[in-house]
């Protein structure tokens, strides 16, 4: 090697031709050595990172499952909810069928028996039929009153106005106040008769409704 002629005739001087030719070998061997040492060390290090990246590789796999999966779940749970979402859809349409049907049930009801309970109760005389009355506003909107009817209380002209609900609430009752108010202008003159029929209602919402000037009927009384 040039590095051993370089080294033995650098020693040669002091060590004389043999004892540099044998420094040089030690000197080689010892190089060697290091290089075989530094090399096993990379070797190792190498072989561990390609284990490394084996074992990234089989992660990175196992992650890409694990999103398949959830996309494939996510997938399932989506339709789930789709169809859950038309059964309540449906359930609901079910349910405000029947709610309407009890609604005008009660309804008929009353149109029968309040002209009676009016004359008994108020000194009403209900002139013609109670019905629905439906007003056509502007931009195709519809006022409701579920009980509409005139009468003679006293030989004075009155208007009979009322709600129905199942089960009667405060809300139920403002709202209905509020669209009489929306609905003056078209309301005949007279002195209004307000009346509230319901199935139930808490005493607390009798009571809110007598301070607003609407007696209220139960289903069982018609």
């Amino acid at each position: 090697m040039l590095l051993s002629r370089e080294i033995v005739q650098h020693l040669s001087p002091h060590f004389g031709e043999k004892g540099a030719k044998a420094l040089s070998e030690v000197f080689e061997n010892f190089v060697w050595s290091q290089v075989r040492a530094e090399f096993e060390e990379i070797r190792d290090i190498l072989k561990e990172l390609a284990q490394a990246q084996a074992r990234t590789e089989a992660r990175l796999e196992e992650l890409a499952q694990a999103q398949a999966d959830t996309e494939r779940q996510l997938g399932e749970t989506q339709k789930a909810l789709k169809s859950l979402a038309r059964t309540v859809e449906d359930l609901q349409k079910q349910v405000g069928g029947i709610t309407h049907t009890i609604g005008y049930t009660l309804e008929n009801e009353a149109y029968k028996a309040l002209p009676e309970l009016l004359k008994r109760d108020l000194g009403v005389q209900v002139q013609g039929k109670l019905l629905r009355k439906m007003w056509e506003r502007s931009r195709g909107a519809v006022e409701e009153v579920d009980i509409f009817g005139e009468g003679l209380k006293d030989g004075r002209k009155v208007v009979i106005l009322g709600e129905v609900q199942a089960q009667l609430s405060k809300r139920h009752l403002d709202r209905f106040l509020k669209r009489l108010e929306r609905l003056k202008k078209e309301l005949p003159e007279g002195e209004r008769i307000l009346v509230a029929v319901t199935h139930s209602a808490p005493p607390s919402v009798v009571k809110y409704a007598e301070e607003k000037g609407i007696r209220v009927y139960y289903s069982y009384e018609l």
